[in-house]
């Protein structure tokens, strides 16, 4: 069976760990090849919908994450919920094995789910999801203590709402803005998924609380699982994708030199891997330069 390709297609999976999950669902039913892609932090399923047309006879499922589009929010976010959850998805759909997208923060997640279940992952593919460069000091211990003190702090936080936009227009303004290479009418179509109506406006539908994350994550511990990944994978990043960083590390400002190196030397981590750089694309790769990585990805994960 043939499933519309439409934002609407796919289903609710209840009791999830997080509540309801839902799960957007494209391309056969019944196919032998399923491939499963987990959004970033802030975004939602829909963002990857386009990959379904590269794929007319696989079954693409496009999660959204805890906290994310329509899928409920939560009480608490952290890396392993996340797996968790998506441990949940591949039960309750009876997946035996499937590729496995994920980018930024599903990026992280996919990494840890194939070295946790390595048996259900024929081929992983990462994009722009190992974050920037560990710090020098990332292993410090008064270092550890103020993360420690900002995942308390991030748990005891009500639940956020940004102040509302006035449409769904404004919403995809700013869409646009922020990604000059989206098209208005792609941002419009993401904008009227991602956002939820509220008292005078619409706000993205997303928990501010799934941030906290970050504040407990090791490199450390990344890095090692990194190593326990099996399939084959491939790490896709943007030729621009350290500008992504910059506002949030300026002490990355002219360091493209370690950037790359320890990119490098990450994707060296997993054995049987390899590193594709997207020219004139940033962290934002599915938007920046969507047909060169849909077809990359549609020749890669048909091997």
């Amino acid at each position: 069976m043939l499933k519309a390709q439409d934002d609407a297609s796919g289903h609710w999976l209840e009791e999830a760990p997080c509540g309801r999950l839902w799960v957007g669902d494209y391309g056969l039913t019944e196919a032998d090849h399923t491939i499963v892609c987990l959004h970033g932090m802030r975004d939602h399923g829909n963002s990857l919908r386009a990959i379904a047309s590269y794929f007319p006879h696989s079954r693409v499922l496009l999660p959204d994450l805890r906290g994310h589009g329509r899928s409920d929010w939560a009480n608490s976010y952290s890396l392993v919920e996340f797996v968790a959850d998506l441990r949940f998805v591949s039960e309750q759909l009876s997946l035996e094995q499937f590729d496995l997208v994920g980018h930024s923060l599903g990026g992280h997640i996919a990494t840890r789910y194939a070295a946790y279940f390595g048996d259900q992952v024929r081929r992983l593919v990462v994009i722009d999801g190992f974050g920037p460069p560990r710090p020098p000091a990332a292993d410090d211990p008064n270092r550890m203590a103020a993360s420690g003190r900002a995942e308390v702090e991030h748990r005891l936080m009500p639940a956020y709402q940004a102040k509302p936009m006035t449409s769904v227009q404004q919403a995809a303004d700013r869409l646009a803005r922020n990604n000059p290479k989206l098209s208005r009418g792609e941002a419009l179509r993401l904008a009227k998924y991602g956002t939820q109506s509220v008292d005078g406006g619409v706000t993205w539908a997303f928990d501010a609380r799934a941030q906290q994350i970050w504040s407990s994550f090791s490199h450390r511990d990344s890095e090692m699982l990194l190593q326990a990944i099996r399939c084959p994978t491939l790490v896709v990043t943007g030729s621009n994708g350290l500008d992504y960083w910059l506002g949030m590390h300026p002490e990355l400002t002219d360091q493209h030199a370690l950037y790359e190196s320890e990119l490098r030397r990450r994707v060296e981590l997993i054995p049987s891997s390899e590193l594709w750089v997207v020219e004139d694309a940033g962290h934002m790769v599915h938007y920046d330069q969507p047909e060169a990585l849909f077809r990359r990805l549609a020749m890669w994960l048909s091997e």
